[in-house]
């Protein structure tokens, strides 16, 4: 069966200067379209779990999920930095949505650290030299997370991770930032059940 190629039902028309929310329908099925790709995700480690519960991969989608999560952030957030058009455009979209509440400061903060988690293992390794000895994972994807962990030869040590999702709770470590995924998935949810309500309402374009 062929794609079938439709036409956007939010297409804006006429002449002469454009209003200044020209495109912000473009900008809330982006928003719809992230919130679609982090509910997908989750779809997705759902089904991976099913099949192999402590699979590394889990902990991919998990990037995903923020990376996803954190554009929809980008686009309903006030820039710190960014033109004065970005940061009203943010405040009209937030209005639209009625996301004026939404809190978006862990999901971008988790973000960013991944971003650069090489800066995060190199300064944590460098710090850890000094610290009392221990035993510390790489990547672990475990129904809990563990405070001791024994070894052969060692004994029971202090248990340090560089990453670790717990599939229970839903809460990844990463190094020494923590965030509980189950939150953002909920918060993309709602964000894009309102994203999708919002672009229903609008006129169908004829032709």
């Amino acid at each position: 069966m062929p794609l079938e190629l439709k036409r956007h039902s939010g297409v804006r028309s006429g002449s002469g200067t454009k209003p200044e929310d020209f495109g912000d329908n473009f900008f809330i099925s982006e928003i719809e379209t992230q919130c679609w790709f982090v509910e997908g995700s989750f779809a997705h480690m759902q089904s991976v779990f099913a099949e192999a519960p402590t699979s590394v991969g889990l902990q991919a989608i998990a990037h995903s999920i923020l990376v996803f999560a954190s554009n929809v952030a980008k686009l309903l957030s006030e820039p710190k930095k960014g033109s004065e058009n970005r940061k009203r455009r943010a405040i009209r979209l937030q209005q639209l949505l009625n996301c004026t509440e939404y809190d978006f400061s862990a999901t971008v903060a988790a973000r960013n650290y991944l971003e650069h988690f090489d800066e995060r293992m190199d300064r944590y390794l460098d710090r850890s030299k000094q610290d009392e000895p221990g035993m510390l994972a790489h990547r672990l994807v475990h129904a809990e997370i563990d405070e001791f962990m024994t070894l052969e030869g060692w004994g029971t040590l202090k248990a340090r991770y560089l990453q670790h999702l717990n599939t229970t709770t839903l809460e990844f470590t990463m190094v020494d930032k923590k965030i509980l995924l189950g939150p953002v998935i909920q918060q993309s949810m709602e964000i894009g059940a309102k994203a999708k309500a919002w672009r229903e309402a609008l006129p169908k374009a004829s032709g």
